[in-house]
């Protein structure tokens, strides 16, 4: 990918679906003064889902890369899809 832009080495861990469940991205983030988040991902349905809206509940301007995330249920991706547009996301 070569308009991947590298702006920091830190490396985040996390042990559930939601990158938002390891509390050193949030202090992270607040501290560089993040306003929004671009996500991708390997499955749409599962952590980049739950990434997503979680990073909307914290008040986040949120966008999805859509070539970028991997789908194995397309059925099931097409109600995730309904429910960012619902929340205002920014899917591209």
């Amino acid at each position: 990918m070569t308009d991947l832009l590298l702006v920091s080495s830190r490396i985040f861990e996390k042990r559930r679906a939601s990158c938002f469940t390891n509390p050193d991205l949030k202090d992270f983030l607040e501290e560089n003064g993040a306003k929004s988040i671009e996500f991708i991902g390997i499955d749409g349905n599962g952590c980049v889902k739950a990434s997503v809206l979680a990073a909307t509940k914290e008040n986040y301007h949120v966008s999805v890369d859509l070539s970028a995330v991997g789908v194995a249920n397309q059925k099931k991706f097409s109600k995730t899809l309904k429910q960012w547009q619902d929340y205002g996301i920014k899917i591209g």
